[in-house]
């Protein structure tokens, strides 16, 4: 398709027509090509598109099949859908359930799971909301420690947005300290 989001769509649609004649038009199968919908709205700027696309999306594939990899994908890319229209009060309990849900099926400890947390904490940032962007960037820093380890690079922008939001919650001398930690990893991580 290399870029072409009009054949895309296309094949797509022909796709999900298959599927919904072969198996019905509330078949969880439904779920890949309407994500892919979705992304491919998303990427066209059509917003109502894709907010529609993932919905349904979300619906297929919550009905009848538990907690699994495509509910997950399907939380991700609804909160994708309000966050990229800077939307946070719509995108934020999306959000919430995709954290829930990777919890549970990757453990609080893992990318996926990390992932939307971090959409989360920015979120949560946007919205004003102190006390839960600190608690949410704590959580976030804990994960990524684990994952990447206590002096990666990858933790520079977290510990910096952490140390903003222990700012706005008052406290400015552990803001500090997360701070200089973030630049002790910046001056010390290889310079390509």
């Amino acid at each position: 398709l290399r870029g072409n989001f009009t054949d895309g769509d296309v094949t797509l649609h022909r796709a999900l027509t298959v599927i919904e004649k072969t198996y019905g038009s509330g078949s969880p199968r439904a779920v890949q090509p309407l994500q892919l919908l979705a992304g491919n709205s998303l990427a066209s700027k059509d917003f109502v598109a894709a907010q529609s696309y993932s919905q349904r999306a979300l619906e297929l594939s919550q009905k009848d099949m538990g907690l699994n990899n495509q509910v997950y994908e399907s939380l991700r890319l609804a909160a994708t859908v309000y966050t990229v229209q800077n939307s946070y009060d719509k995108a934020q309990p999306y959000l919430l359930r995709a954290v829930d849900v990777g919890e549970k099926l990757f453990g609080n400890e893992d990318y996926r799971t990390i992932a939307p947390l971090y959409a989360l904490c920015d979120v949560e940032r946007h919205l004003n909301n102190p006390t839960e962007t600190e608690q949410c960037y704590r959580r976030l820093v804990s994960g990524m420690e684990t994952i990447y380890g206590a002096s990666d690079p990858t933790l520079v922008r977290a510990l910096t947005e952490y140390a903003q939001s222990l700012k706005g919650v008052g406290k400015t001398d552990e803001a500090l300290k997360v701070e200089q930690r973030a630049e002790l990893i910046r001056q010390s991580a290889p310079k390509n």
